[in-house]
């Protein structure tokens, strides 16, 4: 139901949160400005953005790029800060840093502002403070000031931690790199691919067909969230959508895929594990499962990318997979990264008519393979498995 107090059903057209997904739109924007010479992935953050403060680890300077950031990289932390307990946020696939911060969250929702005063653990509760920010920030570089003064957990390129925060300095770069405000760099980029019910989340303006959001007490029971302003985050977690939307998008970067061979952007960078299927990783925006078969004569894994979303009151996922094509495996060599230069056409060519690198024959189309994508206004439902046993029914076909 997108409103079960009014009994209202979902229907194709409801507008759902979409979460973490709006890091993979937002990664297809950071590859066009790529592609059309505006970003260089490999200069500092303080090139774009001179107001974030130059970083030290160990008291030793260090640099980070948004090549980092959009594979989480760069060391920036989550919602919670830097602590000896912070080694249990690193695998995380949802918005929230951890089961412990999960739970502590039902637990606090159903206390008292005074009980919550009196917690024992600060750092979880500032995290859950921040995942339900009622805070409204007038532009990104405004929400940089959440955590651009805070440690950063480790030194740039050599470790991995899921970051929503990372990407908030992301879209301040894109905001350079475009010369224009991030939102609106995004609705244009709603307009081009033809997104017709794909928002950032505000809550005064109308949007037609918006649900409203649920999650359960400890009961079992439905119950409203509490409001929430996202404008802390509208890069790593901030948009709306619809599946059909959705749908056109994970289409789009299909046909981008199986037109110019996306080298880096769906590439496992090494380092980053997501648990979802063998050898699996994080590229850029995207979670990555490589083509594998570990034994002749056995099981395939299918190649696929995809990014699932947790956010107040929503669930998410969509799933991109790929077929009658060649599949990468590994992150391409530094020496082959280097040619992606900003006066030479690189793999991410979202929106680019060059000529196809897939050879045209009778027996591929494209785009060729499955898109799937779920939304739900409701808290804490894991979908990924749903969403790739659904791809494997389809690829059947």
């Amino acid at each position: 139901m997108a409103d079960v107090e009014n009994r209202v059903p979902c229907h194709p057209d409801t507008v759902m949160r979409i979460a973490s997904i709006s890091k993979s739109m937002t990664m297809a924007v950071v590859a066009k400005l790529w592609e059309d010479g505006k970003l260089d992935l490999d200069k500092p953050v303080q090139y774009y953005v001179p107001s974030f403060p130059e970083k030290t680890f160990n008291k030793e300077e260090v640099t980070i790029t948004t090549r980092q950031l959009v594979s989480h990289l760069a060391g920036i932390r989550h919602y919670e800060k830097a602590t000896s307990n912070n080694k249990n946020n690193r695998n995380n696939d949802k918005e929230i840093v951890s089961k412990e911060i999960k739970d502590k969250r039902n637990k606090t929702q159903a206390n008292s502002a005074a009980d919550r005063k009196d917690s024992s653990s600060t750092d979880q509760f500032e995290a859950d403070k921040e995942f339900y920010s009622k805070e409204r920030f007038a532009t990104v570089q405004d929400a940089l000031k959440i955590f651009q003064d805070d440690d950063l957990m480790f030194k740039p390129g050599t470790s991995f931690l899921y970051s929503t925060h990372g990407w908030t300095l992301v879209s301040a770069v894109v905001e350079a790199a475009a010369s224009e405000p991030f939102p609106d760099v995004m609705r244009k980029f709603f307009q081009v691919m033809g997104l017709k019910h794909t928002y950032l989340d505000v809550a005064e303006p109308l949007i037609y067909n918006r649900s409203r959001y649920y999650s359960r007490n400890g009961s079992g029971n439905l119950k409203n969230v509490p409001y929430v302003d996202n404008s802390c985050k509208w890069a790593g977690g901030g948009l709306l959508s619809t599946v059909g939307d959705l749908l056109l998008f994970g289409n789009a970067m299909l046909y981008s895929y199986q037109w110019r061979s996306e080298l880096a952007m769906w590439s496992v960078q090494p380092g980053t594990t997501r648990n979802w299927g063998r050898g699996d990783g994080y590229g850029m925006g995207w979670v990555v499962v490589p083509s594998r078969q570990e034994y002749g004569g056995g099981d395939v894994q299918a190649f696929a990318v995809g990014h699932t979303g947790g956010a107040v009151g929503a669930s998410s996922v969509l799933l991109v997979v790929p077929n009658k094509v060649s599949y990468p495996t590994a992150i391409p060599l530094d020496s082959e990264l280097a040619h992606h230069t900003p006066s030479v056409p690189n793999s991410l060519s979202v929106f680019s008519s060059l000529e196809s690198v897939v050879p045209q024959s009778s027996d591929v189309c494209v785009p060729c393979g499955v898109t799937v994508a779920i939304i739900m206004n409701l808290e804490d439902v894991g979908l990924r498995r749903l969403a790739m046993d659904i791809a494997a029914l389809f690829c059947e076909i």
